[in-house]
């Protein structure tokens, strides 16, 4: 028996159910669809959707139309989001320490 993030991808399983069963249950394009007509709060400068208006503040704040704030100490990655480069390094730069350098804050101490 194998597993997927957490989805049982074995042949078949104790009921006897196929592979089929697993990609049926695998969002299509109406789920995705029907999941955007329900983020109430689209961005007015992008196609971006939040369901909560804290996130569309948060997007309209920090993220929309901005240069990406956060680099690699490592390398030239940058990112919007400080979450992604600590991903970032822990998978590109093994056994390095984890942290993302901040470049709005280095421009505002200069």
């Amino acid at each position: 028996m194998g597993y997927v993030f957490g989805i049982n991808i074995s042949i078949g399983d104790e009921q006897g159910q196929s592979i089929g069963k697993l990609w049926s249950r695998l969002p299509n394009q109406t789920d995705l669809d029907n999941n955007c007509k329900t983020k109430k709060f689209p961005c007015p400068k992008c196609a971006c959707a939040y369901s909560q208006k804290y996130s569309l503040n948060r997007h309209l704040m920090y993220e929309c139309g901005q240069e990406p704030r956060f680099k690699c100490p490592y390398c030239e990655y940058r990112y919007k989001k400080s979450a992604n480069i600590y991903e970032h390094v822990r998978r590109r730069h093994k056994n390095c320490q984890v942290y993302a350098i901040d470049v709005l804050k280095i421009t505002e101490e200069t």
